[in-house]
């Protein structure tokens, strides 16, 4: 008896699956696009499995294809690390309104982009602020730039011991944090200006 009611709401998260699978594939897709991939596709797969599992008695696979007249196939084993950035950023503002927690948390999102894309997700990340709390591990001075406060995390060690070290910091501090991020040593009153400039 359990397991005829366990089957029919199962059956009913099938049915709900495939209707959002769509919807939300195409949502996702308009993100990516905005992200520089405008050839990418990105698909929802609801495939059925034989046995009712915990997660009810279908497969949930993401496919993904980064140019035009690619066959689609699973994410994970076709996307590279900064298509994987990319599409996570996506799927996170897709879900922005339907997540109840009020911070959202962005681990080195950026991994394997720059330029012109840098500044895409750097917008993007500045939308998703608009609305949630946003706290982003970065090393990209695009990305740095647009928060509202920067904090600066270094691993630090003596002889004996090793501790990390976090900083608030303030706006002089945040200019000269942009213009390491942007020219290294090489702090010149040119890449400060051009650090000033990112961060207004």
């Amino acid at each position: 008896l359990l397991l005829n009611e366990a089957n029919k709401l199962a059956e009913q998260l099938t049915a709900l699956r495939k209707k959002s699978a769509e919807a939300f594939a195409k949502n996702v897709v308009s993100h990516i696009h905005d992200l520089a991939m405008q050839q990418a596709e990105f698909f929802v797969e609801v495939k059925p499995i034989e046995k009712l599992s915990d997660t009810g008695l279908d497969e949930i696979n993401f496919l993904f294809s980064a140019d035009a007249g690619q066959v689609a196939r699973p994410l994970n084993k076709v996307a590279s690390r900064g298509e994987l950035s990319r599409i996570a950023l996506a799927i996170k503002t897709v879900l922005l309104g339907r997540v109840g927690l009020p911070t959202m948390v962005f681990d080195e999102v950026d991994t394997g982009v720059g330029g012109a894309t840098a500044q895409r997700m750097a917008e993007k990340l500045a939308t998703i602020a608009l609305k949630k709390q946003v706290l982003c591990i970065t090393h990209l001075p695009q990305i740095a730039c647009m928060a509202d406060c920067h904090i600066r995390i270094e691993k630090k060690q003596d002889k004996s011991t090793t501790w990390i070290d976090v900083q608030m910091l303030n706006e002089k501090e945040r200019v000269d944090e942009i213009t390491r991020m942007v020219a290294g040593d090489d702090t010149t009153k040119l890449a400060k200006d051009n650090a000033q400039q990112m961060i207004e």
